[in-house]
């Protein structure tokens, strides 16, 4: 839970209450390597914020596997649209190493979102990051070389990229063939 609150910490001021809140609504985890834990099939009702490890997140195209993305230490992993939405969406995730994370259930989160207001500033740095990290997807899918796709890849994942096996980096935005 400390790296939970040193996140926190680094971008709001958290109160001993929305500490508190944390402690009795998150849940400690330890998960396996190769565990799905999100199917596309459900609507994502856990968010999971990693101590260690990395999770992927994947959907399938033309019956291929295709990563997605992935997430690491500091970092907040889920289905985010079905999380966002509570619908169906297209994506699994997965760990592709053992991880340690706190589990939020969905309406633990909403819980503490609504009602600490604090909170709202967290989130919309959350956002802006995952937003920033889209936009760079687009760059690399639409209008990049190798070289450029390589760059952008390395500036969202430098400190993962030992850890996450070639297999899924050569599935990145590409399907399998």
């Amino acid at each position: 839970m400390d790296e939970l609150m040193q996140s926190l910490s680094s971008i709001i001021n958290v109160s001993p209450a929305l500490c508190e809140e944390f402690m009795k609504r998150g849940k400690a985890q330890s998960i396996k390597k190769g565990t799905i834990v999100h199917r596309a099939s459900r609507i994502c009702d856990k968010s999971h914020f990693i101590i260690s490890g990395i999770l992927r997140i994947y959907s399938y195209r033309d019956g291929k596997e295709v990563t997605e993305d992935f997430n690491g230490p500091g970092e907040w992993s889920n289905a985010n649209r079905s999380f966002m939405f509570q619908q169906l969406d297209i994506y699994y995730v997965d760990t592709i190493t053992d991880v340690e994370v706190i589990t939020l259930e969905y309406n633990d989160f909403m819980y503490i979102i609504n009602n600490y207001i604090e909170l709202n500033a967290y989130v919309r740095v959350l956002y802006d990051y995952i937003f920033g990290r889209l936009l760079d997807r687009l760059t690399m899918l639409r209008f990049s070389t190798a070289k450029d796709k390589y760059d952008i890849f390395c500036k969202h994942y430098s400190p993962l990229m030992n850890d996450i096996p070639l297999y899924h980096i050569c599935l990145l935005y590409t399907s399998r063939r």
